[in-house]
């Protein structure tokens, strides 16, 4: 990880000698988005890339055409490629610092995320109809600066947790009935799928990046990097509307770095975890015939429940079960300035409710985020991203807090502003600005004022 940096700048240095702009690195084919910290930050089904691809033209260092920064790697990448062997990796490094505010200002921290995923093509190697097979790993390394100097909820960084190498994923999925039905079981974790949007990842902290965070907080659900056993089921209920749903191992030890992903046991006082959608993914359309405008949205209801006896109430120390809760989440395209136009505005907003006040600790979170895409002429990868959140404490949270004499929390805030610029379909660089207002709740932190950066690379 020490050299990490080293290969961001090269790749920067590659990248910049583009003289035009071109994909997003987060592209349907490679989907791979970094989810967030404690747990989560990787979108997971990584589909095959043609062998006539961009890369297959290249062969090391590509330029900002290619797929991957590290091309064709002389040939052996297409040649895999074709026997039904897909290869991805993906690095992400984030530079934060809080020169105002915060529990201990004026520091700085790295954190970084490698993750590499390998998706088999069943149907080409043992024909085994419309089925791949994927096995990951991931390696996290650094210093969160929340935990450490600022000592708020939510992370600043959204590669902040499990900072070790695992063995993540390795599952078997399969489409049938011409896509309108799919589904997945093996490891996996329930941020993979569920709860989830691409928009979550354009944020650096990780109350917004991977999914809302108070479902993470409030449940034991899995969650990038961390693995469990589980399955998952997608039924595309017509053109529009689909429905989800989902079970996964829950265990005490679901956020121990120590097994490194390698747990596979299912022990004495582990229980389940199952988790519904109902999604409706319409497509607006402004104007009149060839030049209408198309705008998509994205919208889904979702709970979970849990029966697992495992949660330990802030006031008492006999152990309680039956964890639920609800999400929602709303996004759409308000905005186009031409049909087919990669230039766009979407709003989007995602808000959660648990309302077992002895066991959340985050019983209410909403968050509220912006994308403006191509704001700049020729830049039209580029995304200017405005995002804000709002989480509540918990009565019983709050009343253990104020015993230990550590104040009162109420309520924490973070407001950012980011720019994300495509160097190249491969790499992107995005500063960043946050704000994190009341870090803790109590009012006893001063705003933490926390300027950072990153950089990622698919290779």
């Amino acid at each position: 990880m020490k050299y990490a940096f080293l290969l961001l700048v090269l790749a920067a240095a590659n990248a910049a000698s583009a003289q035009s702009t071109v994909a997003a690195v987060n592209r349907t084919e490679v989907a791979l988005t970094p989810l967030d910290g404690a747990a989560g930050e990787t979108r997971t089904t990584v589909k095959p890339v043609l062998a006539d691809s961009a890369d297959s033209r290249q062969r090391f260092f590509n330029g900002p055409d290619a797929d991957h920064l590290l091309g064709d790697w002389n040939g052996w990448r297409s040649s895999l490629n074709r026997l039904g062997i897909q290869f991805t990796g993906y690095w992400t490094g984030i530079a934060s610092g809080n020169p105002i505010g915060g529990a201990k200002p004026g520091h700085v921290t790295t954190v970084d995320d490698t993750f590499i995923v390998a998706n088999i093509n069943l149907q080409r190697i043992a024909h085994w109809k419309h089925a791949d097979m994927q096995m990951s790993f991931i390696d996290r390394g650094g210093r969160g600066l929340t935990n450490e100097y600022i000592g708020g909820q939510y992370n600043v960084q959204q590669c902040v947790g499990g900072q070790a190498p695992f063995f993540y994923q390795m599952f078997v999925e399969q489409s049938l009935a011409d896509g309108k039905v799919q589904w997945k079981a093996g490891r996996l974790s329930a941020s993979d799928d569920m709860n989830a949007s691409p928009l979550y990842s354009l944020s650096l902290n990780n109350g917004i990046d991977g999914d809302i965070r108070n479902v993470l907080f409030d449940t034991q659900s899995s969650a990038y990097p961390f693995p469990t056993w589980g399955g998952y089921l997608h039924l595309n209920l017509s053109k529009t509307v689909a429905y989800k749903t989902a079970l996964y191992q829950t265990t005490k030890g679901v956020f121990d770095s120590s097994t490194h992903g390698l747990d596979w046991a299912v022990h004495d006082g582990d229980g389940v975890i199952t988790m519904h959608e109902l999604v409706w993914s319409p497509t607006l359309r402004a104007g009149k015939g060839d030049d209408a405008k198309e705008l998509q949205g994205h919208y889904w209801l979702g709970s979970t429940y849990t029966p697992w006896k495992g949660f330990t109430p802030f006031l008492s120390t006999q152990k309680v079960g039956n964890s639920y809760g609800f999400y929602v989440h709303a996004d759409q395209m308000i905005h186009r300035p031409y049909a087919g136009s990669k230039a766009s505005v979407t709003l989007w907003t995602a808000a959660a409710y648990y309302p077992q006040q002895n066991i959340a600790i985050v019983p209410i979170q909403i968050n509220v985020g912006l994308v403006d895409q191509g704001r700049f002429g020729h830049r039209e990868d580029d995304k200017t991203i405005v995002n804000f959140i709002y989480g509540q404490f918990s009565r019983d949270y709050a009343q253990k807090i104020v015993a230990a004499g550590k104040g009162n929390p109420n309520h924490e805030m973070v407001v950012e502003l980011a720019h994300r610029i495509q160097l190249a379909r491969h790499t992107f660089f995005q500063p960043d600005l946050q704000f994190d207002i009341r870090p803790a709740g109590t009012g006893r932190i001063p705003t933490a004022v926390v300027p950072g950066a990153e950089l990622g690379i698919v290779f």
